[in-house]
């Protein structure tokens, strides 16, 4: 995908989330849009940033007027961090010695509080399926289904406890919020499909190819399939519990 097409495939899904009102990426906003792509962030991960502002902002009362994508940057770098992390990508090493660009310095620097965290999990898995997205129409799974409810009852126990949480105690509700995201990938394996987890690998494979050069072999298969893992909860539309 060339700058253009990237920047277009965003434009495309903010103007989605925006029920149809167009916002052009131009300008500063097409600069910034440039350096994503540039930083080898895949769309889909662009597009769970997207996501996760437009579940905050709607969650803050009645909506006001549309997001522009500007807005959208801490996500993205949030999203971003969290994408290399789960699929084994470090920040920045392009070549040795080779500075940290901007958007590894500051995705670097961004952490959510656990509390913050757990809200976000609760909220999306309160709310899940969205009857009005065609992506998970399909995602009525029973197991899926049950999976989801009783993450839910789990991650609201765990919010409960979690504001001042230190040491031994906090660990232990990041090292259960790790078991349950194993869980719930599990349940959303048993309702894919073959055709499906085909498609998605594909993609996991596209993704990771800017940082091929750098991996070795073995170490980029296994970024692909825990891409691939990644983009079936998004396909899902379900939030990852892990923290960190």
């Amino acid at each position: 995908m060339n700058t253009g097409a990237y920047c277009r495939a965003v434009e495309s899904h903010l103007c989605r989330k925006n029920d149809g009102h167009l916002i052009r990426i131009v300008g500063p906003a097409f600069e910034l849009v440039c350096g994503w792509e540039e930083a080898g962030i895949p769309i889909s991960v662009v597009e769970r940033a997207i996501d996760r502002r437009y579940a905050r902002y709607y969650a803050s009362g009645p909506k006001r007027r549309p997001v522009r994508i500007e807005y959208c940057e801490p996500d993205v770098l949030d999203t971003f961090d969290e994408w290399r992390r789960a699929v084994g990508i470090g920040a920045a090493q392009p070549n040795d010695g080779e500075s940290p660009t901007p958007v590894d310095a500051a995705s670097s620097s961004r952490r959510r509080s656990l509390a913050a965290h757990l809200d976000e999990v609760a909220s999306r898995l309160a709310a899940w399926p969205d009857r009005k997205d065609a992506a998970v129409a399909h995602a009525g799974s029973r197991v899926l289904a049950e999976r989801v409810a009783q993450m839910a009852s789990l991650v609201d126990a765990a919010r409960s406890r979690a504001t001042g949480l230190r040491g031994d105690a906090r660990a232990r509700v990041i090292e259960q919020l790790e078991s349950l995201d194993g869980e719930l990938l599990a349940g959303a394996r048993a309702a894919a499909d073959q055709g499906l987890m085909r498609d998605l690998r594909a993609e996991a494979a596209a993704s990771l190819e800017p940082f091929r050069p750098r991996m070795a072999a073995p170490a980029f298969q296994e970024a692909v399939e825990a891409a691939t893992d990644r983009l079936l909860v998004e396909h899902f539309r379900l939030p990852p519990l892990s923290y960190g």
